[in-house]
């Protein structure tokens, strides 16, 4: 079944599509200066449930890049890389700052960090609906 993207309906939509080309350009921009802990479906998985699939890692690595830059990681050491003092997510920071608290394993790091800001902007913006089949 394929999937119908469209802007969301409710709301200001022209500051939910500032926001979400703001986190793309955001990443751009880093990505373009060091390697960022946002692997595709590990990323998904993060936000979405906390938890990350060792196949969903697995697949990720399949990718060249990212085979080169996380090759050597598990998923336990991609998320124990931890917060920069100059990531500048505020919302998000906040929010990892407060799952480093609870004490839960990998929930203050960048991985978590980064997959809340991707797919948080990605939901204020995006609705996703079934649609008729390919």
């Amino acid at each position: 079944v394929a999937r119908l993207l469209q802007p969301r309906a409710d709301g200001d939509p022209v500051e939910r599509a500032r926001r979400f080309l703001g986190v793309a350009a955001d990443l751009h921009m880093r990505a373009l200066r060091e390697p960022l802990p946002v692997l595709e479906k590990t990323c998904e998985d993060l936000h979405e449930t906390g938890n990350v699939e060792d196949d969903d890692f697995g697949r990720d690595l399949n990718e060249d890049a990212s085979r080169f830059v996380w090759g050597d990681f598990t998923v336990d050491d991609l998320l124990a890389v931890p917060l920069r003092t100059d990531d500048e997510m505020p919302a998000v920071v906040d929010a990892a700052r407060r799952g480093l608290a609870s004490g839960l394993p990998g929930r203050g790091g960048r991985a978590v960090a980064f997959a809340d800001h991707v797919w948080g902007a990605y939901e204020a913006f995006v609705d996703e609906t079934d649609g008729a089949e390919s």
